[in-house]
């Protein structure tokens, strides 16, 4: 793997390479001022001290601007009260950068200042305003301010406060969102749409955690139905898509012939949310139930003109009708061509075998067994993968074979095979727990793959957690304790198993009570990855334990003139080119919301780093995600970066930082399908698709990316 000029490269190299990947002009570009370098670097290494706090006051509006969004972005609570004063400055972009600043801050006392900012009905500036109404929506607080928004005088402050209300959320909502939904503006009814589904208790396309809204009335339910069914014949595409949605949480006869009818929209993500909202179950007086829809009407759909409407249409199969009508279906779709169609039709299956009862009949897992053994044949690794769930629906003795098969397969194949193996193994005799496991994992651990040693240590410390079951001795207990600190030592003296050390210090989490454990975490604070430190002192601080110091701040191997000569670059225009097996996709890129962001990926892409790569990521209506060098989304470079996240939204096409968590970007990114807003504010965006969206739609998992390159004209 190639390492980014970024982090090794002296600055007369750096100079060179601006010029290869961007062309800084000096003639043309002007000077940045030191104040916002020192800025852009402490903000980098997470460090709210005196001098960033100093900033704040400073005589120039744009350097207090960019202090109090580098304070937001660090995120320190201590810091709200120095933040929330620029909330009275007489400069309007000054006072947009500390509204946005404190909605980055994850602390509830950040919210009474932007809600007294709403209430007083003092700012005159509506983007301030808005800015201030989303920080509440991010801090889940402020409902009497968010439905004063609500009658705000520019639509833009109405809108992104229906788009915000869901989580917080605001008492008695739902006749001022179901208002709003009949709205002329269609800004504002499709965010009223939003919030509606959001409150409706619509699930998330995607893993980000979704807040609970509470459960609607009988009543207020047949309200928010009907509402849903008057929506799906709205004219703007992002209404009917909610609508769509939202009606996944409702039972009835019209509600599932509307949804048929919904398959034939134009558009293909509304086909694509109407297949899903078929095939959810809805309550029945019983409990979960299937909606009972016709298999004849998905069968158009197996063969949609469009790629992933046809594999959410296989999907749809493990929800619709009954498990008798459909196997011989998936059966049928497991012999298409498309190898994106076997993988889901192999997880629709495993789902209908699980309802065909417990125990499961003989016969069925007869073609259970059948079928793993059809896809251990298969060449390519992801459909081999898909055989680990249904070999788990097989008795042990049964299942046992094929899984220790998988867990000796391709590492993005062991990874998936090695928990449920080790569960097998550990449930299988009697006596102490560690002589029962350790020939398994001893062989299993000998693999070079980073990946499936994590899997196998959080295996193992989920054995331990679970002592009610195996109740392991005080032998047991050292000999786990000697093999979690061996991983971490293992992973360290690799340098690069950044992954690895982070996996055994959540494992050692768990059991701070006891002095191996507890001597593990302080170790690892003195880890020389930040994201190993920042995860040790955490678990120290969760466990009543004082920290032998603090994680900050993130390693660096910038210089101050490092920092100048990217944001020199990021006064340029770039765009990226992305040569995909689905044709080309152009985005234009924003270097200024996020240089240090977008410097990484120009330089991970102009080194070659994305050639040959795949979508090993998508998820119709939702993402389509590059960016791992393995090809199975557990990879990256061995360095994480910062997040920069800034007010640009995530609206179609829009291109951002997939992360495990705050500040762990690194090579990995994705574009969105249609508008995301609950991701607004929690990844960092750094472009947009100017040319290809549609090429961008029709990007099924597992196609490839022949290259990504980044310029400074537009193509």
């Amino acid at each position: 793997m190639k390492r980014s000029v970024l982090h090794s490269c002296s600055l007369a190299f750096m100079s060179f390479v601006l010029t290869a990947v961007g062309g800084c002009d000096s003639s043309r570009v002007p000077e940045i001022a030191p104040e916002i370098v020192e800025i852009v670097m402490l903000e980098d290494r997470r460090e709210s001290s005196d001098s960033l706090l100093a900033y704040l006051n400073n005589p120039d509006p744009v350097i207090r601007a960019r202090a109090a969004l580098a304070v937001g972005r660090i995120g320190r609570a201590d810091d709200v009260a120095s933040l929330s004063s620029l909330l009275a400055d007489p400069a309007v972009n000054v006072r947009r950068m500390a509204a946005f600043g404190l909605g980055e801050i994850p602390d509830s006392s950040a919210a009474t200042p932007l809600a007294e900012l709403l209430l007083n009905g003092e700012e005159s500036d509506a983007i301030v305003r808005e800015y201030a109404v989303e920080a509440l929506g991010k801090l889940r607080w402020g409902g009497d301010a968010c439905r004063v928004a609500f009658d705000d005088p520019a639509a833009s402050v109405r809108a992104r406060a229906f788009l915000s209300a869901w989580r917080i959320p605001v008492p008695k909502i739902l006749d001022d969102v179901i208002d709003a939904c009949a709205e002329e503006n269609p800004e504002i009814r499709w965010s009223a749409a939003y919030c509606l589904m959001r409150i409706a208790g619509a699930p998330a396309s995607g893993r980000t955690p979704i807040a609970t809204a509470a459960p609607l009335l009988s009543e207020e339910r047949e309200e928010a139905r009907n509402t849903f069914l008057a929506l799906l014949s709205d004219a703007d595409t992002r209404v009917r898509l909610q609508a769509a949605r939202g009606l996944r949480t409702f039972g009835g006869d019209s509600v599932m012939q509307a949804l048929m009818e919904l398959t034939s929209d134009a558009d293909w993500r509304v086909r694509v949310e109407a297949l899903r909202a078929l095939s959810a179950e809805v309550e029945a007086d019983d409990g979960p139930a299937p909606r009972g829809v016709p298999i004849a009407a998905l069968t158009p759909l197996f063969e949609d003109p469009h790629p992933n409407v046809r594999i959410e249409a296989v999907a749809a199969l493990a929800g619709v009708g009954s498990a008798i009508e459909t196997l011989p279906l998936l059966l049928g779709h497991l012999q298409r061509p498309e190898r994106r169609v076997q993988e889901v039709a192999v997880g629709a299956l495993s789902r209908r075998w699980r309802e065909m009862g417990d125990p499961i009949p003989a016969d069925v897992l007869d073609q259970i067994e059948r079928v793993c053994g059809i896809l251990l044949d298969r060449e390519h690794w992801s459909i081999r993968a898909s055989a680990v769930d249904a070999a788990q629906l097989l008795p042990p003795e049964r299942g046992r074979p094929i899984l220790e098969r998988l867990a000796t397969d391709d590492p993005r194949v062991a990874k998936l095979a090695a928990q449920p193996l080790m569960n097998i193994v550990a449930a299988n005799g009697t006596g102490p727990l560690w002589p029962r496991i350790q020939p398994t994992l001893d062989e299993l651990m000998a693999t070079e793959d980073e990946m499936v040693r994590l899997m196998l240590v959080v295996a193992t410390g989920e054995l331990f957690e679970n002592d009610s079951t195996y109740a392991p001795m005080e032998t047991d207990w050292a000999s786990f304790e000697h093999f979690v600190g061996q991983s971490y030592e293992g992973a360290r003296r690799h340098k690069t198993m950044i992954d690895l050390r982070e996996a055994t210090i959540g494992v050692a989490a768990e059991f701070v009570d006891r002095p191996e454990m507890r001597s593990l975490l302080i170790t690892a604070c003195d880890d020389p990855k930040y994201a190993v430190r920042r995860a040790a002192v955490s678990a120290l601080e969760a466990g009543e334990i004082d920290p032998p110091r603090r994680a900050e701040p993130p390693e660096t191997t910038l210089a101050p003139s490092d920092y100048e000569a990217v944001l020199r670059w990021a006064r340029d225009e770039h765009w990226a080119v992305l040569d995909a097996d689905a044709g080309e996709i152009v985005a234009v890129l924003y270097a200024e919301d996020a240089p240090l962001t977008l410097w990484n990926f120009a330089t991970l892409a102009n080194d070659g780093f994305y050639d040959n790569g795949a979508w090993h990521r998508v998820v119709p209506d939702f993402v389509l995600q590059d960016g791992c060098p393995r090809g199975d989304g557990w990879g990256g470079p061995d360095w994480q970066i910062r997040c920069e996240i800034n007010p640009r939204r995530y609206v179609t096409g829009a291109l951002g930082v997939a992360l495990s968590g705050k500040d762990t970007g690194g090579s990995q990114f994705f574009f969105t399908h249609s508008d995301q807003p609950h991701l607004d504010g929690g990844y960092t965006v750094f472009g947009r698709i100017e040319r290809g969206q549609d090429v961008a739609d029709r990007v099924v998992q597992g196609s490839g990316i022949a290259s990504i390159r980044v310029v400074d004209r537009r193509p």
